[in-house]
């Protein structure tokens, strides 16, 4: 057995089938018009369940309802049956007193909001034997003229007599010449109860639909795009557009309702031709239905007898039959593209020149499913710093692009531009996007022994001292001609080389920065057990780059310094102080009284001739060469 919403699909097909259009999913703003049979009448507490049942299941967002009996029948069918089904939704546009009974338009505040001042926002079009409002509405989130829409509440003459129909046609006549004095363009529908009694011939439906010297005011009635002879009382070929009636025989609550089963077609949502033009906010192809009407009821049978009912649940027939003598019909409108980006800037930062700089921009079209695409495409701002994907992009409703900008980084310079690219899309809404980018490109650093042009090469001499007397000394390492476009010069590690590598070690490690101000970089000499006399030697290489922090840094040069030191050698002077004083006798006599136990060093000092040994030779030499009082 084939599921209910199967059986909706075969229903829809068969409609597309009589009436020729294509079938699409039931998504977008459903709008619905619905003839409420006098409402509240005495039955309101038996109706309400039932108008709660079939609104439940319809899940629309406007609600066009005629026979409301007044103001009061108005609020207690928005509060007892609309915001029983969805609470705190619903909302009543401004309230007309239209004569016998009243059209009401209710909306869900979340969907749509009230638009225009005056009488753009209502205008009432007096005729007999009752008014038709027109209201005017503006898609929520929405603000530009295009994706606001006019709603004609229109209840023409009844009953089936040349005067009756000549009645519809001046109720018509006032609402096209109504509907003409709008710009061309203008997004409007008529919905109601329209009385056409037997074939599309009667004037009143040529009014609405036929061509005149303005057209601006026409309207399609999409069930039949084409305008051919319809005569829709008791025809089985176009038996899915019937609306009336759903029930042979009323309920005992209800009475006064028209019976003898789905025979004609009554109720209409006619649409103007910017809404049926595809584009924008416009009518969702194959969406138009007879709520309830699934094909198997002509002629003259109820809509909920024989059940099941193909079109809808068999809960939802019986509370067709039971709430009204007219069907609901209802079609959906698509959103229009409206375009949003995730960032109205795009920041870069600082990259390095010829770096493959680039920026994710989130470009979405924010329309509801199944909303229009969104068609868009990409222009740089002279001169040109920054570009977007080339050629003609498109994002459907309700998805995001992640579109890659990049930055030209071929100059080094400051590209802060606003505008930097436009975004150029099909959406009356947002048809230009601006997008900002900023973003700064640096020339390579320059690092160098010398602040004034680059050397690789320098020396750091600490110098002939004493151990003990070795002070740090310090390297540094410039970055030539910095200036606010320049990388600054990292040094991140550091190699000794040579001799003595040993003895020189840096006080601090890497990392060092060299900008507008110098790196300065200290070293330390080890004086441990140097000899007198002897000179030390090594070399350090300080390995640099960009900042790498910055994207696009390289390696760079390497600076190397030449690292010299060395100790004194005075005969006898084992205080390094230059002198032989008094203060080196003790040594000195140590060194001769036990030579085995002294250092290589000490015994080099206390070796006065040079000869290589330590004995009385040396005494004399000593005693020649001491100052001390």
């Amino acid at each position: 057995m084939s599921s209910f919403r199967n059986r909706r699909g075969l229903t829809a097909a068969l409609a597309a089938a009589v009436v020729g259009v294509s079938v699409c999913p039931a998504l977008a703003i459903k709008i619905v018009s619905y003839n409420l049979l006098n409402y509240p009448g005495t039955s309101a507490a038996e109706r309400d369940p039932l108008f709660r049942t079939i609104l439940n299941d319809l899940q629309p967002d406007i609600v066009m309802a005629g026979e409301v009996q007044n103001a009061t029948a108005a609020a207690l069918f928005r509060n007892n049956v609309l915001n029983m089904v969805n609470p705190g939704a619903w909302v009543e546009d401004m309230h007309v007193d239209c004569g016998d009974t009243d059209q009401s338009l209710f909306y869900r505040s979340s969907v749509v909001s009230q638009a225009g001042v005056g009488a753009d926002r209502l205008t009432i079009i007096g005729s007999t034997p009752r008014t038709s409002p027109r209201w005017k509405l503006q898609l929520a989130g929405y603000t530009q003229p295009s994706s606001a829409f006019y709603i004609y509440g229109c209840h023409l003459k009844a009953n089936d007599t040349t005067t009756d129909a000549a009645e519809r046609t001046s109720g018509a006549n006032l609402i096209r010449a109504d509907a003409n004095n709008f710009p061309a363009g203008t997004r409007f529908m008529v919905a109601g109860d329209m009385n056409f009694y037997r074939m599309s011939t009667e004037p009143a439906y040529t009014s609405f639909t036929g061509s005149q010297a303005d057209n601006d005011g026409r309207l399609a009635d999409v069930l039949n795009p084409s305008l051919v002879l319809q005569e829709w009382h008791n025809s089985m070929a176009l038996r899915l557009m019937h609306t009336q009636s759903p029930r042979a025989s009323n309920p005992s609550y209800s009475g006064d309702g028209a019976t003898g089963g789905m025979d004609d077609r009554f109720d209409f949502i006619f649409v103007s031709t910017a809404l049926n033009g595809g584009t924008g906010l416009s009518y969702v192809s194959g969406t138009y239905r007879s709520v309830g009407n699934d094909g198997n009821r002509c002629c003259n049978s109820a809509v909920n007898n024989p059940l099941p009912n193909l079109d809808v649940s068999n809960d939802v027939a019986n509370a067709l039959w039971g709430a009204a003598d007219h069907l609901p019909v209802l079609l959906q409108l698509r959103s229009p593209a409206r375009g949003t980006i995730s960032t109205p800037t795009l920041a870069f930062g600082s990259v390095l020149i010829d770096y493959s700089a680039t920026q994710t921009l989130t470009v979405s079209d924010a329309a509801s499913v199944p909303g229009e695409s969104m068609t868009y495409q990409y222009a740089s701002a002279p001169p040109g710093s920054f570009v977007g994907p080339g050629g003609v992009l498109s994002a459907a409703a309700g998805v995001s692009n992640n579109d890659s900008v990049s930055m030209d980084t071929s100059t080094a310079g400051v590209k802060d531009l606003s505008p930097a690219l436009t975004i150029s899309t099909n959406a009356g809404e947002t048809p230009t996007i601006n997008v900002a980018a900023t973003g700064t490109v640096l020339n390579h650093g320059v690092p160098s022994s010398d602040q004034s042009s680059q050397q690789l090469s320098g020396v750091v001499d600490f110098g002939l001292h004493a151990p003990g007397g070795f002070s740090q000394q310090t390297a540094t390492i410039y970055n030539v001609g910095f200036d606010g476009l320049q990388a600054p010069v990292e040094i991140y590690d550091a190699f000794f080389s040579g001799p003595d590598a040993a003895r020189f070690s840096l006080v601090d490690l890497p990392s060092f920065f060299a900008d507008g101000t110098p790196a300065f970089i200290s070293i330390y000499f080890d004086d441990t057990g140097v000899t007198p006399g002897a000179s030390y030697s090594a070399s350090v290489e300080f390995v640099t780059a960009d900042d790498t922090s910055l994207p696009g840094a390289a390696s760079l040069d390497s600076v190397t310094f030449t690292l010299l030191a060395g100790v004194p050698a005075v005969k006898g002077d084992f205080n390094f102080n230059a002198v032989v004083d008094c203060s080196d006798i003790a040594p000195f006599v140590a060194v001769l009284l036990n030579p085995p136990g002294a250092t290589v060093s000490q015994r080099f000092i206390a070796d006065m001739n040079d000869d290589t040994r330590n004995d009385g030779i040396d005494i004399q030499l000593f005693r020649n060469a001491l100052i001390c009082p």
